[in-house]
């Protein structure tokens, strides 16, 4: 999962496995991922486990499930 998060770089646009966005990425912290809304000022972390990889300079995500923030 490391070398997964170690690629992304803020600004990144973040998208589920639908092809939805989620959003982008704003900064990476261990193993998590603090995901900056794609309209609005609202950010999250998220669990890197569920980041799947990067396809065409974008994040993809291994749901398409509704992400859960952590809390």
């Amino acid at each position: 999962m490391e070398q997964r998060l170690s690629v992304l770089r803020q600004g990144m646009r973040i998208r589920n496995r639908n092809g939805l966005p989620v959003g982008f990425v704003r900064e990476v912290s261990g193993r998590s991922v603090l995901v900056g809304e794609p309209h609005g000022p609202r950010v999250f972390w998220i669990d890197g486990s569920i980041v799947s990889g990067v396809e065409r300079g974008e994040v993809v995500l291994g749901t398409g499930e509704p992400i859960s923030p952590l809390t």
